[in-house]
């Protein structure tokens, strides 16, 4: 769980003669209220007389865990039915079998847990008013078999049977602001234990791939995947039957029902309001649910400031508005501020008004533009820092052309176009080669999208190919892509994972040829994976490939260098990019580990880069909060898409200058 991003908290604390293992994520999901409470103060486990469960997880870091001689959890107790030492049914540890992640874990589905040396506490108290305000349980059989090795996928706290009765339990979480003891895992052993150091008998190893993700507020599952990596052109979509917490603009609603098109990976998707003749204007942002307001200067009428004065909204001669994100952070070599901006133009088109413009004052602009029904036309991004490609060169800006279908050709035996739905993709290098289609999509005669192509052949790479499969209620149930391999996936409800099925086997021997694709290596697909490691230029020393966890909760591949190297570092704004800037190190490195092969020498930089920012998107971001923050302009989270475009734009411009 994480209200606001914080460093690593320092290691070990001691509670003599005992050590305090460290809590590595901890969140409660509910029967009712199906989503994720990753953000949360307060744990909940238990039930109600209405018959509603909740039940606590947490994982500690067995890191340098010794066989225990004692092994004590203990929670702050702050509210339960009553007082006493026998209270209802009382609440339950249990051991988990099973991955599970804090920022995605929802009430359906759950990890398997098992009874085996379970333990049952009665009491209930209410922390200053009743009872002793902690709860303790005795799991030393449960730790001690961590520390003989049996995987340590963490704890689960709920009702020994969850049948409906006034038997719940209400915890504080490590995230709690009022100073409450969190959550804390108390071992007292023989052996010396440095906590969260060294080696660690319990690692489960890394999570098993999975062919997309969970939402973390409303636990919906989301299939994705990058059309187009070319030239910081990066084009991606996304699916779920379910309700997802970020509404689909018409125009991203163009690939058939319950898939969103995100062309330059989703950033496309904010609405600025004019409310200037009330004296403000608003950005509803299309992370969350959340809207920016930006206040009139009283000193100049066409200028709107932001209350925390990182934006500004400018309304130009012509009718346009130009909004700049400051982004401000710490120079980790030096400690002095640094910052840099983001910006955006909005232009009415229609009755909307929609981003024309996208980027940096020190990278150069990306220009859109949109058909007469609002719809994206065109992408066109600069080859080289500082371009502007409003003003289209074609010297020095790739485009990427989107068409739709006038027609629907599409009938109940033959795929075929949809009209007004995507047709294609088509991508115009710098320079002077031909267009060439990048990516065509085919579509049932229910408007579903059943097939997308891409013929190119980059570098030598095989016709990609992927289709998808779907249930009565719009869930993906089989995929095949060229990436992910074959999947079958099952449901309990719409955008509700239950399982997932890889049908073809990974690759015994992987290599580039058998594994052509970046997202393979850095995402830890299908076994691909370069065994004896990667050297960071070329010629040098190659650097072990390890798996590395995502503060976000994704596990990836990487090697430890010197994490991101950009000025701000690791930690832009307290967001943790380690991990992620670890993968793309890793990315970089394979293409000089492969630099003898022409097969990796082109367009995989791109890939990389791709792979990277959608990394940051989806598995870095999704681990700070979408809710307003008071007196700022952005929610966590929209903040942190902000940085992981500016990382994008970092390394497309200047990352593997010398390869």
């Amino acid at each position: 769980m994480s209200s606001w991003p914080t460093r690593p908290t320092a290691y070990p604390v001691t509670v003599d003669p005992s050590v305090v293992l460290p809590l590595n994520g901890d969140t409660d999901v509910n029967s009712v209220f199906d989503g994720n409470n990753v953000t949360g103060e307060y744990l909940k486990a238990g039930t109600e007389a209405d018959g509603e469960k909740a039940r606590a997880y947490l994982r500690f870091n067995t890191q340098g865990l010794k066989t225990p001689t004692s092994a004590v959890l203990k929670l702050t107790n702050l509210d339960a039915p009553s007082c006493g030492t026998n209270v209802g049914a009382g609440i339950q540890v249990r051991r988990v079998t099973g991955f599970w992640a804090a920022d995605q874990q929802t009430w359906t589905p759950q990890p398997t847990n098992t009874t085996e040396d379970a333990v049952t506490s009665t009491e209930g108290s209410q922390l200053g008013f009743c009872g002793s305000g902690t709860m303790t349980w005795n799991i030393t059989p449960i730790v001690a078999k961590w520390a003989a090795g049996t995987p340590n996928h963490g704890l689960v706290l709920q009702s020994p049977t969850e049948t409906a009765s006034a038997n719940h339990r209400i915890f504080a979480s490590a995230e709690n602001i009022d100073g409450l003891e969190p959550p804390a895992l108390e071992i007292t052993s023989d052996e010396i234990i440095t906590p969260g150091e060294g080696y660690d008998p319990a690692d489960p190893g890394p999570e098993p791939y999975k062919p997309g993700r969970v939402e973390p507020e409303t636990g919906v599952w989301i299939t994705d995947a990058i059309d187009l990596a070319d030239d910081g052109l990066i084009t991606t979509r996304s699916h779920s039957a379910g309700q997802r917490v970020d509404a689909t603009q018409p125009n991203e609603a163009v690939l058939g029902p319950n898939w969103r098109f995100e062309p330059l990976g989703g950033r496309l998707g904010d609405r600025l309001q004019d409310y200037s003749a009330n004296g403000y204007l608003q950005i509803k942002q299309s992370s969350g649910v959340s809207s920016d307001r930006f206040l009139v200067d009283p000193a100049d009428p066409n200028k709107f400031v932001a209350p925390d004065g990182a934006g500004t909204i400018v309304r130009n001669a012509n009718g346009t508005f130009t909004h700049t994100h400051v982004l401000t952070s710490t120079d980790e070599t030096t400690g002095q501020p640094i910052s840099t901006d983001l910006i955006d133009v909005w232009t009415k088109v229609g009755a909307t008004y929609l981003i024309t413009a996208d980027g940096s004052s020190e990278n150069g602009m990306t220009a859109i533009t949109y058909d007469s029904a609002g719809r994206f036309a065109t992408l066109a991004t600069p080859m080289t820092a500082g371009t502007d490609c409003r003003v289209l060169n074609v010297a020095t800006c790739s485009v990427a052309q989107f068409a739709y279908a006038a027609t629907t050709t599409a009938t109940t035996t033959a795929l075929g176009d949809i009209a007004g739905q995507l047709k294609s993709v088509t991508y115009d290098a710098v320079g002077t080669p031909a267009p060439v289609v990048a990516a065509s999509y085919a579509y049932d005669n229910t408007k579903k999208l059943r097939q997308i192509t891409d013929a190119r052949q980059v570098d030598g790479e095989p016709v990609k190919t992927t289709t998808y499969t779907y249930d009565a209620t719009g869930n993906i149930t089989a995929l095949s892509s060229p990436e992910a391999g074959q999947w079958t996936l099952t449901y309990a409800s719409a955008g509700k994972l239950t399982g997932y099925t890889q049908v073809v086997t990974p690759l015994a021997i992987p290599s580039p040829s058998k594994c052509p694709y970046m997202s393979q290596f850095l995402w830890g697909q299908n076994g691909c994976v370069v065994p004896d490691g990667v050297p960071m230029m070329y010629g040098k020393a190659k650097l072990p490939v390890v798996s590395v966890r995502t503060v976000g909760g994704k596990w990836v591949k990487g090697v430890i260098n010197d994490h991101c190297t950009s000025p701000v570092g690791s930690y832009p704004s307290n967001f943790n990019f380690v991990r992620a800037c670890d993968m793309h190190d890793y990315g970089y490195g394979i293409i000089y580990y492969s630099k003898t092969d022409s097969y990796w020498v082109k367009s995989k930089k791109y890939a990389a880069d791709a792979v990277f920012y959608t990394t940051l998107r989806d598995y870095v971001c999704n681990a700070y909060s979408d809710k307003p923050i008071p007196r700022v302009t952005w929610t966590l989270r929209s903040h942190c898409k902000d940085w992981a475009h500016s990382y994008y734009l970092a390394v497309y411009y200047r990352g593997g200058l010398e390869m």
